[in-house]
Parts: C-alpha cells; structure tokens; sequence
C-alpha cells in the first residue's frame, strides 16, 4: 500500500515509526507493516506552516476456503474432483495445493484425482507473517459404491397371461433409484418401481443409481411370447340321423401346430350345451355347432362357429301331447277295433312306430291285470288269454319311452269302456 502526504516539492518529510514504510522521508512511501497501525507525518504546507497528521492503515488476514462439489471421487464426477479456492483477496495471493503434504499445483483451482489429503496453502507475496498467509484441508475418499440389483426370472407371455411380472430386487434404500428400461418390449404402468409389469417379448433392463454418488448398476432379463393360435381343418360329418341311424360321427378333424395340446369343446349353437370334448365327436342329436380350440400351454383360443350342421330326416312328434282313447269296439269291422295311442292333430301318425318301449296293463274293476305285453309296441285287440274281454269299463296304464329324435318317455292312465 502507498501512502500519500500533502504539501510542496522539496518539503522535508518525516513518517513514524519510520520502520513500516519503505523511506520515512518521502512524501509517498509504501506501507510495508504486517500488522494494522497508526501513522503520523510531520511536513510543511504551501503556507509555511507546520503540519502533522496521521493515518489509520488496517491489514486484514489472509483467509482462504475451498470450494468443491463433496468429498468424494465418485461416478458422478467422474473420478475428479473439481476444487476452487475462494479467497477476498483474488488473484493477490498465492495459492499452493498438496496431496498428502506433497506440492501438486498453483493456481485458484486444482483437480483432485486420487483419494489422499488435500491442502491449500495461500500466501501474500513478500511476506512471511502469518497474518498473510492461511491454510485449509479436507480429506478425500472414493464413493463409487453400487447396490447389487436383480432383475428376476425370465418368463413368457401367454394369451393367458398377457402381462407378467417384472420381479426385480434392490437395497431397500431411498437412495436407490429404480429405472426399468427396454428396447424390443412394452410396459404396462409405471417403470420406477421394483416390479414392473411386461407386456411384450424383449429384453429388459432393470437399473439402479445410487443418488449418493451417481453409480449405476443393472440386470437384465428376457421375457419371450407365445399367442400362438389353433388353425383347426375341419373334418367331414358321415351321415344323417334318423331313426335306424342314432349317432352320426365327425371324421378327419386337424388342429394344428400339433406340437400344442388342444383342449376341445363341441357345444350345441343353440343351447350352449357341450356335447363332447373329442376332436372328431359322435353326435346324436341334430343341430349346429360350434367347435372351440385351447392351447393348454398359452391358453390361446379358436372358436369355428358352425362347425358341424347335424341333420335328421326324424319327423319327432312331442310325446308330451299324447292321448289314450277311452273306447275301443273290437268287434272286426275295421272301425276302432284296437287301443291305439295317438296325437291330436296327427291321428294318421302311428305313434307306436317311434317307441322304443311299450308297456301296456288292462285291469278289470276289481283290479285284476287283465293283459300286459313285453314291452314291444303293439295295437291291443281286446283279447285277454285269446278270449275277447266283456263289454264294461277297464282301467289301462301305459309307460314308454323314445330315443329317436331325443329321449321322450312318460306314464299315462285312462278308463277305457270296451263296447260291442
């Protein structure tokens, strides 16, 4: 610091004490203390008077601090750690840097690159007082630690499962951030939890960052796809129902890849009823159905609506509406000679004809079995052990049963008056 007095050229000068500036006889001489102090200056003005005055000069400390972005060698900064020294007096002072107390640099800044201790020593140039210089030191580590990370087992997406579980697994820290990524495959819901969900064959990458030090560690796993579809080649039926042929059969079916195990289901178009879960079905009774394929390995499904159209050449009259007569005259005329059931709008129909079984019981009044048959459809003709019954009132009871055309069987009773 230069100090400044008043007065004229050729005025004499006298600093005190003379021992902190560089001359004491000198109008401007520097200040070269190293402490703060209080100066006079004895000198003469334009006037010819004597004049004494002082001066206060303060010298401030010498303080410096480093500025960094932590402590560490990290994956964040790169292995570097970048170092600044934050000093009032700038560019004035000098700056050392050491490593471990070995000299490593010069200058406001310095890149630390390997763990050790770091130093700063700043200095005023020309002096040696400790009020001029100051030093400071941290202590660097390496923090380049990573949480293990496992990305789960792999899996397949099926057509019954069409999102799986993406199970993976991590320090139960908050300082790990999750993030799942993938290339190939697509996610269903959000990505930076644990357990993610795939919707799609790919290749998934699970990775963790440690927000402490920005180190990074990753597992993958590959999820494949199987939707593959049933293609069904439909067979051929090999006839009509009617009532001598009661089934008709499915032949020459394919399913195909037949690598798959199919699960088959015929069901009625109608009624929704299975009827078989064969590939080539026996069918017995007539209508449309549809024939409906699952993979057992990726539950994947094939419906062939119309798959098979039964026919029947069977004119079935509803048993449910049938009649006993309640006279018979059986006296061989050719005029309701015999006891014949029937349908009312289809007296022409012998309903005898579509029975599989027939069993048919005359009781007298007293309650005596008069007749029966052995189950075979017949017209009774009013005999009883070859002998025409009398004329009066009977009782007669008829179970039966039909199969053609679909299963019809019911119990019928009636009074009967035999007249001659």
């Amino acid at each position: 610091m230069q100090l400044v007095a008043g007065g004229l050229d050729g005025t004499e000068y006298t600093w005190a004490p003379g021992n902190v500036v560089s001359d004491a006889t000198l109008q401007a001489p520097l200040y070269t203390g190293v402490t703060s102090n209080t100066l006079t200056v004895t000198y003469t003005n334009q006037c010819g008077v004597s004049i004494t005055d002082e001066v206060h000069v303060i010298v401030e400390e010498v303080d410096v601090t480093l500025a960094s972005e932590g402590q560490a060698l990290t994956c964040a900064n790169g292995g570097v750690l970048s170092c600044e020294a934050v000093s009032d007096f700038g560019e004035y002072v000098d700056y050392t840097w050491t490593i471990n107390n070995v000299e490593a640099g010069q200058g406001m800044t310095f890149d630390m690159d390997a763990p050790g201790t770091l130093g700063l020593e700043v200095t005023y140039p020309g002096t040696s007082s400790l009020l001029c210089s100051d030093n400071f030191s941290m202590t660097v580590l390496v923090d380049t630690m990573r949480f293990d990370v496992e990305a789960g087992l792999p899996g397949t997406i099926t057509c019954a499962n069409p999102a799986l579980d993406l199970l993976g697994a991590t320090a139960n820290d908050p300082a790990a951030d999750i993030a799942w990524t993938t290339e190939d495959g697509a996610f269903e819901g959000p990505t930076d939890v644990a357990t993610a969900y795939a919707t799609a064959a790919g290749t998934y990458v699970m990775t963790v960052t440690n927000l402490h030090n920005g180190c990074t560690a990753s597992d993958e796993v590959v999820m494949m796809e199987d939707t593959e579809l049933p293609e069904v080649t439909l067979g051929y039926l090999d006839g009509t129902l009617d009532c001598a042929v009661r089934e008709v059969a499915m032949s020459g079916t394919d399913i195909f890849p037949q690598e798959y195990t199919p699960l088959v289901s015929w069901m009625h178009a109608g009624t929704g009823e299975v009827v078989s879960s064969d590939v080539d079905p026996v069918f017995t009774a007539a209508g449309v159905y549809t024939m409906v394929v699952e993979f057992l390995e990726n539950g994947c499904t094939t419906s062939v609506k119309q798959a098979a159209d039964v026919q029947s050449s069977v004119d079935v009259l509803d048993l449910s509406d049938m009649v006993l007569p309640n006279v018979i005259t059986p006296d061989n005329n050719g005029n309701n000679d015999r006891f014949m059931p029937f349908v009312p709008g289809h007296e022409d129909k012998n309903v005898l004809t579509m029975l599989d079984t027939y069993q048919i019981q005359v009781y007298n009044r007293w309650g005596d079995v008069l007749f029966q048959n052995n189950g075979m459809p017949l017209q009774w003709d009013g005999r009883a052990n070859g002998q025409v019954v009398d004329a009066g009132t009977y009782i007669v009871s008829v179970t039966y049963e039909a199969t053609c055309g679909g299963v019809q069987k019911g119990d019928l009773q009636t009074t009967l008056e035999v007249i001659y």
